[in-house]
């Protein structure tokens, strides 16, 4: 989270969870499995919808206490039938972002009211989404930083004493963490730091395959 929570904690008060959709085609495979192919998974548990599925993000899950108690009561129920699918040599959901699909579907909470202030942000060389807008948003998702801008930054955040702790919540922290992230753009330093830290990954591989082959 960078900024203020209290546009999330509204959206969650107002509709009991807030949810985070992602948009895919029908026909797009996702961990597995196409939102077509999920509406027939539906269908064999006996929920009937006309349309594939609106998808939903699991990397945020927020809620007021009574929603969410709700909410892990079905994903026990889940888990148990997809184990139960798996066993029986059925299609079943393969990620808890899928469960957490059929779960939101099948209680109706609103689609994407989250949406205006989180975002699944791709800052990977071959594949860049990050833009000024993300400025508007509260939380930043960044899965390829997670080896890269976040762990520099967690260096950061186990110093009392550094910005990461000084630094009011907002545009100033804003600027401060996309200078690790790459948002909107890499920086000249990071952009030689992660292009070192590959290189030094490609090597550890390639090293690794060697020792097996001895």
């Amino acid at each position: 989270m960078v900024n203020s929570a209290d546009r999330i904690i509204e959206a969650i008060e107002k509709n009991g969870i807030a949810t985070y959709e992602h948009y895919y085609q029908e026909d797009e495979l996702i961990n597995g499995l196409t939102t077509r192919e999920m509406q027939q998974i539906y269908h064999e548990l006996g929920y009937n919808i006309e349309h594939p599925p609106r998808y939903f993000g699991a990397e945020f899950i927020g809620g007021t206490g009574e929603s969410i108690k709700s909410l892990a009561e079905e994903i026990d129920l889940i888990w148990n039938i997809s184990l139960e699918r798996f066993a029986q040599g059925k299609s079943k959901f393969n990620t808890e972002e899928q469960m957490l699909t059929y779960i939101y579907n099948k209680q109706g909470y609103a689609p994407g009211t989250a949406n205006p202030y989180i975002e699944r942000i791709w800052t990977a060389a071959h594949f860049y989404t990050a833009s000024q807008s993300n400025f508007q948003l509260d939380i930043w998702h960044l899965p390829a930083e997670k080896a890269k801008g976040i762990k520099r930054l967690f260096l950061q955040v186990s110093n009392p004493k550094s910005l990461f702790w000084t630094l009011p919540v907002g545009e100033k922290f804003m600027k401060y963490a996309a200078g690790y992230l790459g948002i909107p753009k890499r920086n000249i330093s990071k952009l030689i730091i992660d292009t070192v830290e590959d290189r030094k990954s490609g090597l550890k591989k390639r090293l690794s395959q060697v020792k097996k082959m001895l």
